[in-house]
């Protein structure tokens, strides 16, 4: 069965766990104990429920659903489910099925989806969303679209050309219509005008002008704090 997000990488178990935890308080069983029988396996036991997540490299066999089963042979008034976020190959399924069991798979995306009959007859009817989704964060903050620009292919990135005011000489973006220094026109038509009043030099110009006429070598900005000697 191709589910949502089969084509990522699976989830492991901390995530696979979250996950399984929350669908089980969603649907309305808790978790009230946790064991850890073996490697890439945990055991979470709800009032009604057995639950084995299996998390490896292959999709779960029908080996790992009788394993289970031998686990809650001592706790046979619970129920059993299994959660895998690498799914089931089909004799697991088929072993199920005959038997009733429950068996989820989980998405890499942290969708939880009912593989055989007895799962799906658990499904809620309003939609889970695990807590670290995309789909989690765009419900907590109505402002997440906005700050998810989507890539444009055809995105072309050009150089800034850099403008100087033809009065105090600042470096000015080619968008401003006036110098952001001494105000004069960057216009073309009158850049002959500007151009006519003399540049303020340390030589009788005021503070204010000798600071604006200073530039950053790098971004040209005349935003520079003069070191005292």
């Amino acid at each position: 069965m191709s589910t949502p997000g089969s084509d990522m990488t699976p989830l492991g178990m901390t995530e696979a766990y979250h996950t399984t935890q929350e669908w089980l308080a969603f649907i309305g069983e808790p978790t009230t104990r946790i064991e850890d029988p073996a490697d890439g396996v945990l055991q979470l036991y709800t009032e009604h429920r057995m639950v084995r997540i299996r998390v490896g490299p292959d999709p779960a066999g029908q080996g790992a659903v009788i394993a289970m089963m031998r686990a809650a042979a001592e706790n046979e008034h619970l129920d059993v489910a299994m959660f895998s976020p690498t799914g089931y190959n089909p004799s697991a399924l088929e072993f199920a099925e005959i038997r009733g069991i429950a068996l989820f798979a989980l998405t890499p995306l942290g969708d939880v989806v009912g593989e055989t009959v007895a799962a799906r007859s658990l499904m809620p009817a309003a939609e889970f969303i695990p807590a670290f989704s995309e789909r989690a964060l765009a419900t907590a903050d109505p402002l997440f679209d906005r700050h998810q620009p989507e890539p444009k292919d055809d995105l072309e990135i050009t150089a800034i050309e850099w403008t100087s005011c033809p009065r105090c000489g600042v470096r000015q973006h080619p968008n401003l219509a006036t110098c952001a220094a001494c105000g004069a026109s960057l216009d073309a038509a009158d850049a002959d005008e500007s151009a006519d009043a003399a540049v303020p030099t340390a030589h009788g110009a005021r503070d204010s002008e000798i600071l604006y006429s200073l530039t950053c070598n790098t971004c040209g900005s005349h935003d520079i704090e003069v070191a005292q000697r």
